[in-house]
């Protein structure tokens, strides 16, 4: 097991160079990671869910472990873990973008259960919200690191398709 670890202090990395890092890392497109952050977290850094999910892509502690995170509210490591994670479900799922977002939110357990999106409500507008978010140009905090006192821009530019960045993944409709 890999431990993941910041290369540099959170509070000079911008949170663009660390997207661009983590996606050309894990080979994941860097617009599926900035719609998963920005649904999960609106890019708060410190972040932490009514069910113990932590950071900007929101990982429950086990799972951040398991992925080497060692920090799951050090933002750079969180990106990584959260981009490490996708990649993987991205290949089980063979770059079905909806079954892996699918089983980010409810995991895979329930994604093989139901033999697709499962049934729960939370999960399928999670899907659609973030492969909609996906197809926006996502603005990300000016500070780079947002936290709880700072707000989050709402940007629903449509993105050029130039700029999607999905280069073997499919949008399947299942």
């Amino acid at each position: 097991l890999s431990v993941i670890q910041s290369s540099q202090t959170s509070a000079s990395s911008s949170l663009e160079s660390l997207f661009q890092k983590a996606s050309k890392t894990y080979q994941v497109p860097i617009q599926l990671l900035k719609a998963v952050a920005k649904n999960e977290s609106g890019f708060r850094a410190d972040a932490v869910s009514h069910c113990g999910a932590q950071g900007i892509m929101q990982l429950m502690p086990r799972t951040a472990k398991g992925l080497g995170v060692a920090d799951p509210l050090d933002p750079e490591q969180n990106i990584m873990g959260g981009a490490k994670l996708l990649s993987g479900l991205l290949k089980t799922y063979d770059g079905d973008i909806k079954l892996t977002l699918a089983a980010y939110n409810a995991g895979s357990g329930n994604v093989k259960k139901y033999g697709g999106v499962p049934p729960f409500t939370e999960t399928k507008n999670y899907v659609e919200k973030v492969m909609a978010t996906m197809k926006t140009t996502i603005a990300l905090p000016d500070t780079g690191i947002s936290s709880s006192s700072q707000s989050v821009a709402e940007a629903t530019t449509p993105a050029p398709a130039s700029r999607l960045q999905q280069p073997s993944y499919t949008l399947l409709n299942k």
